[in-house]
């Protein structure tokens, strides 16, 4: 059975394709240019097997449109950021002028309201309820998922799994651990994802260090960062490994935080400021009864 997997770009590809699917797996990636679109919309027209990974803009109107002409639709849940954290207009507006994944997404999006405004004047609503299985590990995910498809005619297989481990998912190549370093950032590209800027990112790491008298802060550069990020930053040393054992830590919300890295102090990123909160927050709960995707066959992604 082949199962169309929509994703954003090419690296969602690499970073977020569970293992028992790869052989069943079609690509089709609609943030990196029109040339997909056509095929897009050909697949969600042909009642196929449609696989998902996030809560994007796109994502819902993926799954909305295809349950209602038919399609059964997997969704699983490829990281633990809280989406709508930050509401900043300003923000998406800026994604969508300069950041081209963004620009496509929205393109899509126009397109897609059109053409399934145009598909549903000769197309009624299905009498049976499609299929659309919700595969997840943090409650907030869930009831995200249900709250966008409780209004549609859809039958939801709600199915709980450990949360991944980064260092194998999330990247292109699993990441190598180190024994320890004194200070570690997780980097994230946060200019997109809380607004926070360069600028501000870099002297909130400054103030940090000239507070805590460190001099040298390692950092594993995240895959959607700029390749240049940390070149004119003198204290900063980027690593491809991550360290089992650190003094201090920081970061935000990356899958990385929760690879069991263990903290004495941990200073997290908001909008404004890098403040010490609860190295608590970092542990990684598993229920024995859950599989991760790593443990899931085929049939355990299905709407079973």
């Amino acid at each position: 059975m082949k199962i169309y997997y929509f994703v954003p770009t090419k690296q969602d590809i690499l970073r977020y394709t569970p293992k028992a699917l790869e052989e069943n797996l079609e690509y089709l990636v609609y943030g990196e240019g029109i040339i997909n679109y056509y095929q897009l919309f050909r697949i969600l027209l042909s009642k196929q097997t449609i696989l998902l990974n996030g809560f994007r803009f796109v994502d819902r109107y993926i799954a909305q449109t295809a349950l209602y002409l038919g399609c059964t639709v997997v969704i699983l849940q490829h990281g633990r950021n809280d989406y709508f954290e930050s509401k900043d207009l300003l923000l998406m507006l800026k994604k969508i002028f300069f950041v081209p994944r963004y620009k496509y997404e929205s393109l899509f999006l126009i397109v897609g309201y059109i053409w399934f405004n145009f598909i549903r004047i000769k197309r009624r609503p299905l009498e049976v309820k499609s299929s659309c299985a919700l595969i997840y590990f943090t409650e907030n995910y869930k009831n995200l998922w249900i709250e966008s498809l409780n209004k549609d005619n859809t039958h939801i297989v709600e199915k709980k799994v450990n949360a991944p481990n980064p260092i194998s998912w999330g990247t292109e190549l699993p990441i190598t651990t180190i024994p320890k370093l004194p200070v570690f950032l997780i980097d994230e590209p946060l200019d997109v994802t809380l607004g926070l800027s360069d600028k501000k990112f870099f002297t909130l790491l400054n103030d940090l260090s000239i507070r805590l008298n460190i001099d040298t802060i390692y950092t594993r550069r995240h895959p959607r960062s700029k390749v240049e990020k940390f070149n004119k930053s003198i204290n900063i040393i980027e690593t491809k490994n991550v360290p089992l054992n650190v003094e201090i830590l920081i970061g935000y919300k990356s899958n990385l935080l929760f690879c069991g890295i263990k903290a004495d102090k941990f200073y997290q990123f908001n909008q404004e400021s890098l403040n010490e909160i609860s190295t608590s927050v970092l542990t990684r709960n598993e229920n024995r009864n859950l599989k991760n995707y790593n443990e899931m066959s085929k049939e355990d992604f299905m709407c079973v």
